[in-house]
Protein backbone atom coordinates (compact mmCIF):
# COMPACT_ATOMS: atom_id res chain seq x y z
CA UNK A 1 0.00 0.00 0.00
CA UNK A 2 2.81 2.42 0.90
CA UNK A 3 4.49 1.65 -2.41
CA UNK A 4 1.27 2.39 -4.31
CA UNK A 5 0.86 5.69 -2.43
CA UNK A 6 4.49 6.62 -3.12
CA UNK A 7 4.08 5.89 -6.83
CA UNK A 8 0.86 7.93 -6.90
CA UNK A 9 2.56 10.88 -5.20
CA UNK A 10 5.52 10.64 -7.59
CA UNK A 11 3.24 10.65 -10.66
CA UNK A 12 1.31 13.60 -9.26
CA UNK A 13 4.52 15.58 -8.75
CA UNK A 14 5.69 14.78 -12.29
CA UNK A 15 2.31 15.89 -13.64
CA UNK A 16 2.41 19.13 -11.66
CA UNK A 17 5.96 19.83 -12.82
CA UNK A 18 4.92 19.37 -16.45
CA UNK A 19 1.93 21.66 -15.95
CA UNK A 20 4.14 24.26 -14.27
CA UNK A 21 6.60 24.43 -17.16
CA UNK A 22 5.96 27.78 -18.85
CA UNK A 23 5.56 28.61 -22.49
CA UNK A 24 8.67 30.65 -23.25
CA UNK A 25 9.08 33.61 -25.57
CA UNK A 26 11.94 32.62 -27.88
CA UNK A 27 13.04 35.97 -29.30
CA UNK A 28 16.73 36.86 -29.08
CA UNK A 29 16.34 39.64 -26.50
CA UNK A 30 13.36 38.17 -24.71
CA UNK A 31 11.14 41.03 -25.85
CA UNK A 32 8.33 41.07 -28.38
CA UNK A 33 8.94 41.90 -32.01
CA UNK A 34 6.19 44.48 -32.56
CA UNK A 35 5.39 47.06 -35.22
CA UNK A 36 3.10 50.06 -34.77
CA UNK A 37 2.32 52.21 -37.80
CA UNK A 38 0.59 55.54 -38.19
CA UNK A 39 -1.00 54.38 -41.44
CA UNK A 40 -2.65 51.06 -42.16
CA UNK A 41 -0.96 48.17 -43.92
CA UNK A 42 -3.00 45.56 -45.76
CA UNK A 43 -2.38 42.00 -44.60
CA UNK A 44 -0.85 39.60 -47.11
CA UNK A 45 -2.36 36.50 -45.48
CA UNK A 46 -5.83 35.09 -45.98
CA UNK A 47 -5.98 33.59 -42.47
CA UNK A 48 -5.30 36.30 -39.91
CA UNK A 49 -6.89 34.85 -36.78
CA UNK A 50 -8.17 31.51 -35.47
CA UNK A 51 -9.59 32.23 -32.04
CA UNK A 52 -12.53 32.16 -29.70
CA UNK A 53 -14.94 35.05 -30.02
CA UNK A 54 -15.89 37.48 -27.27
CA UNK A 55 -14.35 40.23 -25.22
CA UNK A 56 -13.30 38.15 -22.23
CA UNK A 57 -11.09 40.03 -19.77
CA UNK A 58 -10.26 43.70 -20.09
CA UNK A 59 -6.50 43.23 -19.92
CA UNK A 60 -4.18 42.05 -22.69
CA UNK A 61 -3.45 38.34 -22.77
CA UNK A 62 -3.03 35.42 -25.18
CA UNK A 63 -3.82 31.77 -24.64
CA UNK A 64 -4.12 28.85 -27.04
CA UNK A 65 -5.34 25.26 -26.94
CA UNK A 66 -2.08 23.41 -27.61
CA UNK A 67 -2.17 19.66 -28.38
CA UNK A 68 0.13 17.26 -26.52
CA UNK A 69 1.81 16.36 -29.82
CA UNK A 70 3.27 19.87 -30.00
CA UNK A 71 5.45 19.33 -26.91
CA UNK A 72 9.01 20.53 -27.55
CA UNK A 73 8.03 22.38 -30.73
CA UNK A 74 8.41 26.02 -31.68
CA UNK A 75 5.18 27.82 -32.48
CA UNK A 76 4.63 31.22 -34.04
CA UNK A 77 2.17 33.67 -32.51
CA UNK A 78 1.02 36.43 -34.85
CA UNK A 79 -1.10 39.32 -33.63
CA UNK A 80 -2.60 42.04 -35.83
CA UNK A 81 -5.18 44.77 -35.39
CA UNK A 82 -8.06 44.89 -37.84
CA UNK A 83 -6.96 48.33 -39.05
CA UNK A 84 -3.41 47.10 -39.75
CA UNK A 85 -1.80 49.64 -37.41
CA UNK A 86 -0.38 47.01 -35.03
CA UNK A 87 1.37 43.78 -35.98
CA UNK A 88 3.59 41.31 -34.13
CA UNK A 89 5.13 37.96 -35.01
CA UNK A 90 6.99 36.03 -32.31
CA UNK A 91 8.26 32.47 -31.72
CA UNK A 92 7.52 30.57 -28.52
CA UNK A 93 8.85 27.28 -27.17
CA UNK A 94 6.41 24.64 -25.95
CA UNK A 95 7.91 22.72 -23.02
CA UNK A 96 8.94 19.12 -23.62
CA UNK A 97 6.70 18.04 -20.75
CA UNK A 98 3.58 19.64 -22.22
CA UNK A 99 0.60 17.29 -21.82
CA UNK A 100 -1.99 19.19 -23.85
CA UNK A 101 -4.45 21.88 -22.86
CA UNK A 102 -4.80 25.63 -22.56
CA UNK A 103 -1.45 27.43 -22.64
CA UNK A 104 -0.83 30.99 -21.49
CA UNK A 105 1.64 32.92 -23.65
CA UNK A 106 3.62 35.74 -22.01
CA UNK A 107 2.94 38.93 -23.93
CA UNK A 108 4.99 41.86 -22.55
CA UNK A 109 3.75 44.35 -25.14
CA UNK A 110 5.00 47.92 -25.42
CA UNK A 111 1.57 48.91 -26.79
CA UNK A 112 -0.66 47.80 -23.94
CA UNK A 113 -3.03 50.77 -23.98
CA UNK A 114 -3.69 50.46 -27.71
CA UNK A 115 -4.36 46.72 -27.55
CA UNK A 116 -6.47 46.87 -24.39
CA UNK A 117 -8.68 49.54 -25.91
CA UNK A 118 -9.69 47.62 -29.05
CA UNK A 119 -13.33 46.45 -29.37
CA UNK A 120 -14.45 42.85 -29.81
CA UNK A 121 -12.99 41.23 -32.90
CA UNK A 122 -10.51 44.05 -33.56
CA UNK A 123 -7.44 41.95 -32.68
CA UNK A 124 -6.63 38.82 -34.64
CA UNK A 125 -4.45 36.05 -33.19
CA UNK A 126 -2.97 33.16 -35.15
CA UNK A 127 -0.91 30.39 -33.50
CA UNK A 128 0.80 27.97 -35.85
CA UNK A 129 3.03 24.94 -35.39
CA UNK A 130 5.96 26.40 -37.29
CA UNK A 131 8.76 28.93 -36.93
CA UNK A 132 7.72 32.45 -37.88
CA UNK A 133 9.98 32.44 -40.96
CA UNK A 134 8.63 29.11 -42.26
CA UNK A 135 5.45 28.18 -44.14
CA UNK A 136 2.41 27.93 -41.89
CA UNK A 137 1.85 24.62 -40.15
CA UNK A 138 -1.12 23.35 -38.19
CA UNK A 139 -3.18 26.03 -36.48
CA UNK A 140 -4.17 26.03 -32.80
CA UNK A 141 -7.31 27.70 -31.50
CA UNK A 142 -6.28 30.88 -29.67
CA UNK A 143 -7.96 33.19 -27.18
CA UNK A 144 -7.48 36.94 -26.86
CA UNK A 145 -8.08 38.51 -23.43
CA UNK A 146 -9.61 35.30 -22.11
CA UNK A 147 -12.43 35.10 -24.64
CA UNK A 148 -14.36 31.82 -24.47
CA UNK A 149 -16.98 32.13 -27.22
CA UNK A 150 -17.41 30.34 -30.51
CA UNK A 151 -14.35 29.27 -32.53
CA UNK A 152 -13.98 31.87 -35.27
CA UNK A 153 -11.73 32.40 -38.27
CA UNK A 154 -10.73 35.97 -39.12
CA UNK A 155 -9.96 36.29 -42.82
CA UNK A 156 -8.77 38.83 -45.34
CA UNK A 157 -11.23 38.32 -48.17
CA UNK A 158 -9.12 40.40 -50.60
CA UNK A 159 -12.25 42.05 -51.91
CA UNK A 160 -14.30 38.89 -52.39
CA UNK A 161 -18.06 39.24 -52.82
CA UNK A 162 -18.66 36.15 -50.68
CA UNK A 163 -16.58 33.83 -48.50
CA UNK A 164 -17.47 30.30 -47.38
CA UNK A 165 -15.79 27.80 -45.03
CA UNK A 166 -16.24 24.06 -45.62
CA UNK A 167 -15.42 22.20 -42.40
CA UNK A 168 -14.19 18.61 -42.37
CA UNK A 169 -15.42 17.78 -45.87
CA UNK A 170 -18.97 18.90 -45.16
CA UNK A 171 -21.06 19.74 -48.22
CA UNK A 172 -22.80 22.51 -46.28
CA UNK A 173 -20.58 25.58 -45.89
CA UNK A 174 -20.39 28.22 -43.21
CA UNK A 175 -21.16 31.64 -44.67
CA UNK A 176 -18.56 34.13 -43.46
CA UNK A 177 -19.76 37.66 -42.70
CA UNK A 178 -18.29 41.15 -42.50
CA UNK A 179 -16.68 42.10 -39.19
CA UNK A 180 -18.39 45.49 -39.41
CA UNK A 181 -15.43 47.29 -37.84
CA UNK A 182 -13.83 50.58 -38.89
CA UNK A 183 -10.69 50.46 -41.03
CA UNK A 184 -10.86 46.78 -42.02
CA UNK A 185 -7.56 46.63 -43.90
CA UNK A 186 -5.85 43.63 -42.24
CA UNK A 187 -8.96 41.43 -42.26
CA UNK A 188 -12.63 42.01 -42.96
CA UNK A 189 -14.69 38.84 -42.52
CA UNK A 190 -15.30 36.34 -39.74
CA UNK A 191 -16.41 32.70 -39.99
CA UNK A 192 -18.14 31.37 -36.87
CA UNK A 193 -17.45 27.62 -36.67
CA UNK A 194 -19.37 26.79 -33.50
CA UNK A 195 -22.07 24.72 -35.18
CA UNK A 196 -19.75 23.12 -37.73
CA UNK A 197 -16.90 21.83 -35.55
CA UNK A 198 -17.03 18.58 -33.67
CA UNK A 199 -14.97 18.89 -30.49
CA UNK A 200 -11.87 16.69 -30.37
CA UNK A 201 -11.45 16.18 -34.12
CA UNK A 202 -8.73 17.40 -36.39
CA UNK A 203 -10.48 19.70 -38.84
CA UNK A 204 -9.42 20.48 -42.35
CA UNK A 205 -11.21 23.66 -43.41
CA UNK A 206 -11.48 24.73 -47.04
CA UNK A 207 -11.97 28.45 -47.64
CA UNK A 208 -13.77 29.38 -50.85
CA UNK A 209 -13.90 33.01 -52.02
CA UNK A 210 -16.09 34.33 -54.80
CA UNK A 211 -14.29 37.11 -56.70
CA UNK A 212 -16.00 38.88 -59.61
CA UNK A 213 -18.57 36.11 -59.76
CA UNK A 214 -15.99 33.32 -60.00
CA UNK A 215 -14.48 30.91 -57.50
CA UNK A 216 -10.92 31.85 -56.48
CA UNK A 217 -8.38 29.10 -55.68
CA UNK A 218 -9.29 27.35 -52.43
CA UNK A 219 -7.18 27.70 -49.29
CA UNK A 220 -6.85 24.88 -46.75
CA UNK A 221 -6.54 25.48 -43.00
CA UNK A 222 -5.51 22.60 -40.69
CA UNK A 223 -7.11 23.56 -37.39
CA UNK A 224 -6.17 21.35 -34.43
CA UNK A 225 -8.71 20.90 -31.65
CA UNK A 226 -8.00 19.16 -28.37
CA UNK A 227 -10.28 17.06 -26.22
CA UNK A 228 -11.68 18.70 -23.13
Amino acid sequence: MRRIIAISVCLTLVSLQAMAQPIELATEKGTLEETFRESARISGSLLVGAQRAGSGETDVGIAAEIPEEWAGDTVCVRVVSVDGLYAASNPYRISTGWSGGAAQFPYPTAHHDFLAGRPDGAIGVRVTRSPCDAPEGEVALASWRGASGAPTLLLNSFGAEAVFAYVGGSATPVRCTSMGLPGQSAYDVGCSLDAALSQGDESSIEILRIVKGKAAPQHTIDLRLIRQ
